[in-house]
């Protein structure tokens, strides 16, 4: 009797029942789906705001640029490292410098290997992304002439990481409440497919 016992709990852990079955399917797929439609969401997400913080940062440099157009005029590296220490109010903008027309530094502030990363860039004018460090440059006019180049610098790794925490967030609860709406649904059907196929056998 005991191995007869033991032979029939194999067996249902080998096949468990019908409804366990329906019940382990819908469940299973709820967690599916949402890791198939987050990730694309997640990623346009991060693409509109690279392109909304390249044209705010495109209206920061071009008004940032036409301030310090005096100052590129005279010279002046004080009223130029006054304008640009202004801009560490941004904490996207890790880095800026203002240069001549001869490529001349006449004001800077970041760290060193960010004016490394904006002298080897080559840019001339506009944008350039890099991952999650967007590099703008901003000419200087005067009287219709350009006198110098202002670039700026900015990461966007701090706030890609709270997009991401924000969508792990929303994804852990969207989960639990589809796992949860799922189980209901599964008792439901069950007493439409699995209740009738079990009175027939």
């Amino acid at each position: 009797h005991s191995s007869s016992r033991e032979l029939t709990a194999m067996q249902k852990l080998a096949h468990p029942p019908i409804p366990q079955k329906i019940t382990f399917l819908i469940i299973l797929i709820s967690p599916l789906l949402l890791l198939l439609a987050f990730p694309p969401l997640f990623a346009f997400h991060a693409y509109t705001l690279k392109r909304h913080s390249a044209h705010e940062l495109a209206v920061v440099g071009e008004i940032t640029a036409h301030n310090c157009a005096p100052a590129v005029m005279f010279q002046d590296e004080g009223a130029a490292g006054q304008i640009l220490a202004g801009l560490k109010t941004m904490p996207q903008i890790v880095a800026a410098r203002l240069e001549l027309r001869d490529q001349q530094r006449l004001a800077f502030f970041g760290a060193v290997r960010d004016e490394l990363e904006i002298r080897s860039s080559g840019l001339n004018s506009g944008f350039q992304i890099d991952g999650n460090r967007i590099l703008l440059a901003q000419p200087v006019m005067l009287d219709g002439k350009r006198e110098g180049t202002l670039y700026l610098l900015a990461d966007l790794q701090a706030m890609t990481s709270q997009l991401l925490k924000l969508y792990g967030g929303i994804f852990a609860l969207v989960l639990a409440a589809s796992l949860f709406l799922a189980f209901l649904l599964s008792r439901q059907f069950l007493r439409f497919i699995s209740n009738p196929i079990l009175r027939l056998a």
